[in-house]
């Protein structure tokens, strides 16, 4: 078997179940609020230049929806760093959903600031910089958490003679 079949062939049979489940669930929710957050922004009075037009949907009830994704990302950030840190996982994960968890405090901070203040142009893309680093820690969380360690696989094939060829 090649490394790079091994690669994703398998996740970690030491990781609990309940960590993989829970970071597949942060990534793919953490999808819908970015998807929920662009349509809020085409709702908003910051969509593109002031002459071009909206996408037509109702501006707070979008907001809410993407409240309301916001709240089923936090709720299972908060049940993942506990599940964490009470059950066998590796340092990596457990200090990556922590980190996931202050960066979704923080951006919920700023998104609740911008909402509530008028939606201020700066702050609008202040907002953009914590979506960017959540995406990139779920993401990374997510496969620290499935990714089976394979530096004993790699060891292996480099030491692996080389196949023969047959004639």
């Amino acid at each position: 078997m090649t490394l790079a079949r091994r690669a994703g062939a398998s996740a970690d049979p030491n990781m609990p179940q309940a960590v993989r489940a829970l970071a597949a669930t942060c990534l793919i929710t953490t999808w819908l609020v970015l998807a929920l957050g662009a349509v809020a922004t085409g709702a908003g009075p910051h969509a593109g230049d002031p002459d071009s037009g909206r996408n037509g949907f109702d501006e707070t009830a979008i907001s809410q929806l993407h409240t309301a994704a916001v709240c089923v990302l936090f709720g299972a950030t908060v049940a993942l760093v506990v599940v964490a840190r009470t059950t066998q996982t590796t340092p990596p994960v457990r200090r990556l959903s922590t980190a996931v968890l202050v960066t979704e405090l923080a951006q919920g901070a700023i998104g609740f600031t911008q909402y509530f203040t008028g939606l201020p142009w700066g702050l609008v893309l202040v907002h953009m910089t914590p979506a960017a680093v959540l995406t990139a820690l779920v993401t990374v969380l997510f496969d620290h958490s499935s990714a089976r360690d394979q530096a004993r696989d790699v060891a292996a094939d480099l030491n692996r003679p080389p196949r023969q060829k047959c004639e």
